[in-house]
């Protein structure tokens, strides 16, 4: 099959019944420039269903004969949703993180009300919930732990 995907990529895919893709590939093979990119997209198409189908057959020769056919098939999805699990969760990750910021200059102003605070500069306690921030308020330094509370307000703690 890979010897029809490099001279023919828009075959090899409508062989492998990927017909959206085969007339992709057919357009893409049109321009001398997208023949190059056609038929490397239609060989790694065909590894990826020639690993697809090595897969069922392993899990179709470790299971018992008698197990029903739609077992099979939630195993197989169950599989493939483990391989997408790690970006999923690094995805959410990210996300989450990005909005659990420490408080800003308004909030610890906020917080320890003032509102001539400056040079907010905050980073996650050690072993603590919250967050350990150094600012200016009044020309003197302060270090104090902030919480954010159930509100979504932040206060100072000691």
């Amino acid at each position: 099959m890979i010897a029809v995907a490099v001279p023919f990529p828009w075959l090899a895919l409508m062989m492998r019944r990927h017909i959206i893709q085969g007339l992709i590939c057919l357009l893409l093979q049109m321009t001398l420039i997208g023949w190059l990119p056609a038929a490397i997209w239609a060989v790694i198409v065909i590894n990826n269903d020639n690993q697809e189908r090595r897969h069922r057959e392993l899990i179709d020769a470790l299971q018992p004969q008698a197990e029903s056919s739609l077992l099979k098939q939630a195993r197989l999805a169950a599989l493939k949703s483990q391989q997408k699990l790690p970006a999923v969760v690094a995805i959410s990750m990210t996300l989450t993180l990005a909005g659990c910021g420490g408080p800003s200059t308004e909030d610890v102003g906020k917080a320890f009300g003032r509102r001539d605070i400056s040079n907010v500069s905050c980073t996650a306690a050690n072993g603590q919930p919250g967050y350990v921030c150094t600012f200016m308020s009044g020309g003197n330094n302060f270090t104090f732990g902030f919480i954010k509370s159930d509100g979504g307000g932040w206060h100072w703690v000691n």
